[in-house]
């Protein structure tokens, strides 16, 4: 049975038993992104996932690394706008090992400036390769310009002005004032005796500072436009989006629901209308990212530059049609989609462990699979056909990166949706 406990210091420990597994996933989930930076230290929570793994008092990198994949298990962490986690998965016997290292590194970090130096320049070249990535940098511009200025817009990698004037002194005062108690949860999922884990984490975690969770400022949606012309590309890449709904506030479920008709799959609309029927690009995708204050509900499209003014009409007739003619048997197919992937993923303790992570972030608890799909269940044809109705007329953020420039400009794209 899954139990959750809080230990003194406000840590949050969640223990999944999954007798069937062979190996025991577990990691710490913290409560701290890229949103809570400021404009001077943006980048600053990933360089200290970074710079984590770089060494302790009382192991080097090589040893961190080495202990865990010499037992055959993988160590991993990503950081994100509001979240940074620290992962690891190894075979059952191998638990405490596996805490002992994890731990480590998250409290005891040795933060060397010749290391913050050697990191510098690993992380310029990662964003460096976002930006030859134009289906991928393209997002960060997105955001940038549905959030300007403000946290919840600035990239998660930094950028080289902010990265050059990252000091030894902010990883260490970010790791005091973030990686703290009520801000961190350590998830166990696998195969593992539940005593024994509770006791490992107890010990291994003992010297986390009370403290509590970090704050951010609110995000504020603005929109507008962000285009960018680069001859050397052989495709326009194409975002469109509007001010979508927050995690578990009004409109979350049926926004969701929409996104999954619109752009969840290869049954899906955009998909079969714009690349089966059309063939006007490779890919296509509709998502909505949601986040704790509020949301971004966008459509992605890549395609030939010279079919984009064809493709941007398309795009919108597909996406406005939805809010007249969507079936029943059209919903209760997307339900049916999100219910699958949810069920489906808890055959994966990382993802498990992932999802328990989550609700303790969204919910403040655990909440078993019914209650999780009971809210999306309750979504009626009429509340997904009012979104879609109403989300498509409120001001909209465009990006392009394209190799050529565009005949449309955002006030014409905006008149394409009504």
């Amino acid at each position: 049975m899954t139990q959750l406990l809080t230990l003194d210091s406000g840590l949050r420990l969640v223990l999944d038993p999954v007798p069937t597994a062979e190996s025991v996933t577990f990691g710490a989930w913290i409560n701290v992104g890229a949103r809570h930076e400021s404009a001077a230290t943006s980048g600053l929570a990933h360089m200290v996932e970074h710079m984590v793994f770089k060494g302790t008092r009382a192991r080097s990198g090589y040893e961190i690394v080495s202990q865990i994949e010499g037992r055959g298990g993988s160590i991993n962490a990503y950081t994100g706008r509001e979240t940074t986690a620290f992962f690891c998965r190894l075979l059952k016997d191998d638990l405490a090992l596996g805490l002992d290292v994890l731990s480590d590194l998250l409290l005891n970090p040795r933060m060397d400036k010749r290391d913050l130096e050697k990191e510098r320049q690993v992380i310029l070249s990662e964003l460096h390769q976002a930006i030859d990535t134009p289906d991928d940098i393209i997002f960060d511009h997105f955001q940038a310009t549905a959030f300007p200025n403000q946290g919840l817009g600035r990239p998660v990698l930094g950028d080289e002005a902010s990265l050059a004037g990252l000091a030894q002194g902010h990883l260490r005062q970010f790791c005091a004032a973030a990686y703290q108690g009520s801000a961190m949860i350590v998830v166990v999922s696998g195969r593992f005796d539940s005593m024994e884990a509770e006791a490992l984490v107890r010990g291994r975690f003992a010297t986390v500072p009370p403290g509590p969770t970090p704050g951010y400022e609110s995000g504020i949606y603005k929109g507008g436009a962000y285009l960018e012309v680069r001859e050397d590309l052989e495709q326009a890449h194409v975002l469109l989006g509007w001010q979508g709904a927050a995690l578990e506030g009004p409109g979350y479920y049926a926004q969701t629901l929409l996104a999954t008709i619109l752009g969840g799959g290869m049954s899906s609309r955009l998909f079969q209308e714009i690349r089966e029927e059309q063939g006007l690009t490779y890919a296509i995708s509709a998502f909505l990212s949601a986040f704790s204050d509020t949301g971004l509900f966008s459509a992605y499209a890549a395609c030939d530059a010279d079919q984009l003014e064809t493709l941007l009409p398309q795009m919108a007739q597909t996406m406005t049609r939805v809010a007249q003619d969507m079936s029943e048997a059209e919903l209760a197919r997307a339900k049916q989609q999100l219910k699958a992937s949810l069920l489906m993923s808890q055959e994966s303790t990382l993802a498990r462990a992932e999802s328990f992570a989550s609700q303790l972030q969204i919910f403040g608890k655990l909440m078993s699979n019914e209650e999780l799909l009971e809210p999306l269940e309750a979504v009626s044809l009429k509340a997904v056909q009012s979104a879609a109705a109403t989300l498509f007329k409120t001001p909209m953020t465009y990006a392009l990166i394209s190799p050529k420039q565009p005949e449309l400009d955002l006030k014409q794209i905006e008149a394409l949706f009504g």
